[in-house]
Order: C-alpha cells, then structure tokens, then sequence
C-alpha cells in the first residue's frame, strides 16, 4: 500500500524571496516602470528594478519547522542574489535589483528568479521558490495612483458600479430617490492604518477634483508631469 504524500506546506519555511518591504513574493509580481512604490529606481527608464534578497528558514510559517540547511543557490547567478546559511537560524541575504527590461516594441517584459536550498533530510527538506517579475510600460497622467501605505498594507481599492442593481437614494421621494448610477463607473480610495497581518481594517480616502485618483481623464493630462509621476494631491 503506498503511503500518504508528502505535505509540501512542511518545507514552506525553507527558502523565500522577499521584496525590499520584507515581505514573501508570490509566484509573480508585476511593476509599472518608474512606479516607485516598486521600481527601485524610481525612474521611467525602459526597466524595472525590483529589490529582492532571498532568505532560510523563515520564522512564524504554519506546519514547517526550520532545518539546516546545507545548500543554498539564486538563479541566475548574474543578479548577485547570495545567502550564506547557518545552520538551522533564519537568514537572509543582501539585497539586489532585479532588472527587468521592457520589450522593444513596449510591451512588458519579464524575467523569472529561482531559489533553491537543499537541508540535511535530503530530498524532504529540499525547497524551490520561482518568481515571475513582470514589468509593464510607464504610468501615464491618466494612471494617477495612492502614495504607499505607511503601514504597509495595500495602499489602494477601487470600487465599480455594477451592471444591475445599483441606484442612489437622496430622499424617500423626489428626482433623485432611486436614481441609476452610471455601470462601469469607478471611485478609488487610498487607504492607510492596515497591515498584512494585525490590523485589517483600513482607513479609506477618496478625494476628487484637479489632480487626484479621481480626476477626469482631461485633467490628469494637463496636470500630471512627468507622466509616470503620481499626481499632487
């Protein structure tokens, strides 16, 4: 009878690439070149460099337990992504930046990072991470976004009207009781005060006018410049 497959959450803990905010990427991540909320440069230059280090035996993952950790590699060696384990204690490695070029025609380009550890249990404690780093074309003035979160939680929601059953209620009677709003409209809120983990309620702001996230079309252009800068507030 063969027996029950190994649980993969056991080596979650092993290995991990981490953003410059010290948080675990997923399988892929994406940037708008010169966003600075991601590129690290900050400048829309063709490229997106995101700061990325790998770290072992990351503390605090649920049904994984740290081991030693005998070999530990980043691919490719070229992006100068190096750790160098201790034993069973969590480390991480310098940071580096993750150049990722868009194509020449202008369309997003991408570019993948594999990490690898090998621990002293053999093939159960070996652990794989693969990141796909995508990076799209500049922000324009129409493409205004929120400042970073300071808490480090998300920094923007968008809310859309829906197609059906949607109205607006000013009143119980009168022109604008049941009044339809326009489906496909859209109000973003730039949000503060929420984590990743602790605290999960956000406090929302959407401001609208002249230079906002809300701002029509027509004034983004005439107000924003740089284009891949994020518009005042």
């Amino acid at each position: 009878m063969a027996g029950a497959a190994p649980d993969p959450t056991t080596k979650e803990c092993l290995v991990a690439l981490e953003d410059e905010a010290e948080r675990v990427l997923d399988d892929s991540v994406s940037c708008h070149d010169g966003d600075p909320r991601c590129d690290a440069d900050g400048v829309p230059n063709g490229a997106c460099a995101f700061r990325t280090r790998a770290c072992v035996n990351l503390p605090d993952v649920a049904a994984c337990r740290a081991r030693e950790i005998r070999r530990a590699k980043v691919l490719p060696r070229r992006l100068g992504i190096t750790l160098t384990p201790s034993g069973t204690a969590s480390v991480c490695g310098a940071y580096a930046d993750v150049h990722v070029p868009l194509r020449r025609n202008g369309a997003p380009g991408r570019g993948r990072v594999v990490a690898r550890v090998r621990g002293s249990a053999g093939r159960s404690a070996v652990d794989v991470d693969r990141t796909i780093f995508t990076c799209a074309p500049p922000l324009g003035c129409n493409d205004c976004f929120c400042p970073s979160n300071p808490a480090g939680g998300p920094s923007e929601v968008r809310l859309t009207v829906a197609e059906t059953g949607n109205d607006l209620d000013i009143g119980t009677t009168g022109q604008s009781h049941n009044f339809t709003n326009v489906a496909g409209a859209t109000l973003d809120y730039c949000l503060t005060g929420c984590d990743d983990t602790s605290s999960s309620i956000c406090d929302a702001s959407g401001p609208t006018g002249p230079g906002t996230t809300n701002a029509p079309p027509s004034v983004h252009r005439s107000r924003c410049s740089p284009p891949a800068s994020p518009c005042a507030s």
